[in-house]
C-alpha cells in the first residue's frame, strides 16, 4: 500500500482510520499514515503509536507474533517486513554509534558484518562507531537488556527505543561485554 494509491482512493483514508481521520493535516500526511496503517493491518499487526511522526520516523507496532517493533513507514513501503524479529537472518551484531553534532547515541543490532546498517546510520549523522561486537549470538538479548536497564535507571529515549542523549553513554559503556571492540 502506498500513499499514492491512497490519494487515488480517498475512501481508504476512512478505512484506515476506522471512520473520521484526524483534522487539520495535509492530504499527503494523512495518505502516508493511512498507507502505513493499512499495510500494518495487511500483515496482521496493530498500530501502537500515539502520534504520527512522518514516514521517515519509526512508529511502534505490535506484529502478528506480538513483538513490539518500530518500523519506518518508508521502509515498510519497500516491502522489507513489519518486524525485524520475524524476518531475515538472526541478528548477530551489536553496535553503538554516536552523532557528534546532535550528541545523540544509538545502539542496535543487525546481521552479517554490520556495514549496511552502520552506513545507513552514518548517512543520518551517526559518524562515530563507539562499539561493535560481531558474530555475537546474544545480540538481541543484549539489546533488550540494554533497553530495560536504561529505563530502570531513569534514562528516557529521545526517539524510538534506542536513541539517547550523550549522558547515557557512560552507562551504556559500563554494560557492554569486553569481547566487542571499543573504538
Amino acid at each position: 500500500m502506498t500513499p499514492e494509491r491512497v490519494i487515488k482512493n480517498p475512501d481508504l483514508i476512512r478505512v484506515a482510520f476506522a471512520g473520521t481521520p484526524p483534522a487539520g493535516r495535509k492530504l499527503s500526511s494523512l495518505a502516508a499514515e493511512a498507507a502505513f496503517r493499512l499495510t500494518v493491518k495487511e500483515q496482521q499487526g496493530t498500530c501502537a503509536y500515539q502520534e504520527w511522526k512522518g514516514a521517515l520516523s519509526p512508529h511502534d507496532v505490535m506484529c502478528a507474533n506480538k513483538h513490539l517493533c518500530s518500523p519506518r513507514p518508508s521502509v515498510l513501503q519497500r516491502r522489507q517486513g513489519l518486524c525485524s524479529q520475524c524476518i531475515r537472518t538472526p541478528s548477530d551484531v551489536f553496535y553503538v554509534v554516536r552523532n557528534p553534532y546532535t550528541q545523540i547515541v544509538k545502539f542496535g543490532i543487525t546481521s552479517g558484518n554490520g556495514s549496511d546498517r552502520l552506513n545507513t546510520h552514518k548517512r543520518d549523522g551517526f559518524t562515530e562507531i563507539v562499539y561493535i561486537h560481531k558474530n555475537f549470538s546474544r545480540a538481541r538479548q543484549l539489546e533488550d537488556t540494554m533497553k530495560i536497564l536504561l529505563r530502570n535507571c531513569g534514562f528516557q529515549p529521545i526517539r524510538g527505543h534506542e536513541y539517547f542523549r550523550d549522558n547515557a553513554l557512560p552507562f551504556i559503556r559500563s554494560i557492554l561485554p569486553v569481547q566487542g571492540v571499543f573504538l
